[in-house]
């Protein structure tokens, strides 16, 4: 379950929400930094609008979340690609030969860019 909270500026207008999903515990039971992402209230929508919208926004970042396709900015590059070329291939998505040939372009685009953090920005 997500939770919400709404971010106001000086004079108390709210200008975005903070939408937390719980990640879990480590091994110690210490609970882990959850998932975040904030969105901005778009100007022309209605106080009923925004909340059907906010509803929605925080079922699909929950579904992400779920999935594993919210980075979390400590995460490289190399390391997510090949997360996401097992979950294609165990899902069946992709014939072997397709997740072989990947995997070889892949390991070129790691030379340049598998340092880099993934940051997720929706």
């Amino acid at each position: 379950m997500a939770n919400i909270r709404p971010r106001k500026d000086k004079s108390g207008n709210i200008i975005s929400y903070e939408i937390r999903v719980f990640k879990g515990r480590d091994n110690n039971g210490k609970q882990l930094k959850p998932y975040t992402m904030s969105w901005k209230v778009p100007d022309n929508m209605t106080t009923r609008q925004i909340e059907k919208e906010l509803k929605r926004v925080e079922v699909q970042f929950e579904e992400r979340c779920k999935q594993g396709l919210t980075g979390d900015g400590r995460q490289r590059f190399d390391y997510y690609a090949d997360y996401v070329l097992n979950l294609k291939e165990k899902s069946g998505e992709h014939r072997h030969n397709t997740v072989v040939r990947n995997r070889e372009l892949l390991r070129r685009c790691n030379e340049h860019l598998g340092h880099i953090p993934v940051c997720v920005n929706y």
